[in-house]
């Protein structure tokens, strides 16, 4: 039972009615056997507005409507930026209003394709003080927290603010899984978009090595490694992604049952927050 814990349904639209891309997009996944997916959000919450053709095709849905960037800053392709602590409370309790399962937060960039090294670290979107206040607002509205995240330091203040995933986490150190593992927090690793652009440049060769061996010493200590395509991102086509997810974290060591468990337990544990 295929799940894909961290997909961009908004991405890949042609140009057709948006009805219509997510019954296509949905019958794809349903195809696959896809059984369970979470989605990233959009900024106009169109993922929300769709989900029931994910869920008429009998797959399990989450969706946090959309992201929580800092304004100005990276996300703004997902998110909704917000400026203050004020800001970021009334974003909270606007989304769940709207729908959301959980709360998903930009805490840095991505990673740089010309050379080693993430955006937007310098100061991090958000705070360790300011994450503790996400997910303490975001658990008072009966939600968890996702949380993209990259480099060593930012890994470490998401996870020790609280937050129950950390998205993509290259950069990855021992600390960082010994945190996660402590902690219990879900790592959706999210190898393919690397592994789609490594042959563009060295950076991208060495975020690949580096990922596959963080998600190898991940696994043997005990983290929850969650399978996740960054599905529609860059050269991440929708639904043939989930599977070669599965395929990279194999190579790691994890079996398919055991990626499938843990999907579910991510799952479970998001909506047992839901009030």
């Amino acid at each position: 039972m295929p799940a894909d814990m961290h997909i961009h349904s908004v991405l890949g639209n042609p140009g057709t009615e948006w009805f219509l891309h997510y019954e296509k997009l949905a019958q794809r996944f349903k195809e696959l056997g896809v059984t369970m997916i979470r989605d990233g959000g959009d900024t106009e919450g169109l993922c929300t507005r769709y989900r029931s053709s994910f869920e008429d095709r009998g797959i399990r849905y989450l969706s946090p409507v959309s992201g929580i960037c800092r304004e100005g800053r990276y996300g703004r392709c997902f998110g909704r930026g917000v400026r203050t602590e004020r800001e970021t409370v009334d974003m909270i309790r606007e989304l769940k209003r709207e729908g959301a399962d959980f709360i998903k937060v930009f805490v840095t960039g991505f990673m740089k394709t010309g050379s080693y090294g993430c955006t937007c670290t310098d100061p991090p979107c958000f705070s360790n003080q300011e994450l503790r206040i996400i997910v303490e607002e975001a658990g008072e509205a009966g939600m968890v927290v996702m949380a993209h995240v990259n480099t060593p330091e930012e890994i470490l203040s998401a996870v020790d603010a609280g937050v129950l995933s950390v998205e993509h986490g290259y950069g990855t150190t021992d600390e960082c899984i010994a945190a996660m593992a402590e902690n219990g927090t879900f790592w959706v690793p999210t190898v393919t978009p690397i592994a789609a652009l490594s042959g563009e440049s060295d950076p991208m060769k060495r975020y690949l090595r580096e990922q596959l061996d963080a998600v190898r010493r991940g696994a043997a200590a005990g983290v929850r490694i969650v399978p996740g395509s960054d599905s529609a991102a860059r050269m991440v086509p929708h639904a043939v992604s989930t599977l070669r997810e599965y395929e990279f974290l194999g190579q790691c060591g994890l079996t398919a049952e055991q990626l499938d468990a843990n999907a579910a337990l991510l799952f479970e544990r998001t909506l047992s927050m839901v009030k």
